[in-house]
């Protein structure tokens, strides 16, 4: 192995340690210290920076802290949405028109409750 490709190799290895946010010191100082291999149930819950586990199916849910301080502001808030997006009425009449008689009954009302909207959307990944 040459003197370069050990150089990046490490270079590259250290690049990869920098973009880890958990926080040494608190995982170092969990008492009692908390192993993968002991953890048999993990939890995470939106807007909430801790993860919670259970070390035996029985036992009631412990949480863990293990994200850097300054890391915490990082993560953004999703924006939730006020109301439904809605289908245009012509899209929706299509769709009565076309899908529904093929729709067992017990699953119908789904399209005929579909909320309408006055603007056509066209692409659901660019849109907020």
């Amino acid at each position: 192995m040459s003197a370069d490709n050990f150089n990046h190799q490490a270079m590259s290895l250290k690049k990869k340690k920098k973009q880890n946010s958990s926080s040494q010191h608190k995982i170092r100082n969990i008492e009692p210290r908390v192993y993968l291999r002991d953890i048999m149930s993990v939890k995470a819950e939106k807007g909430h920076y801790n993860i919670k586990f259970k070390d035996n199916l029985e036992s009631e849910w412990k949480e863990l802290d293990f994200l850097q301080v300054k890391k915490n502001k990082v993560f953004p808030k999703a924006v939730s949405k006020s109301a439904p997006r809605g289908i245009t009425k012509e899209r929706k009449e299509e769709i009565l028109a076309k899908l529904v008689p093929l729709i067992p009954e017990h699953r119908r009302i789904f399209c005929r409750t579909l909320p309408e909207s006055t603007k056509a959307h066209s692409n659901l990944a660019t849109e907020n």
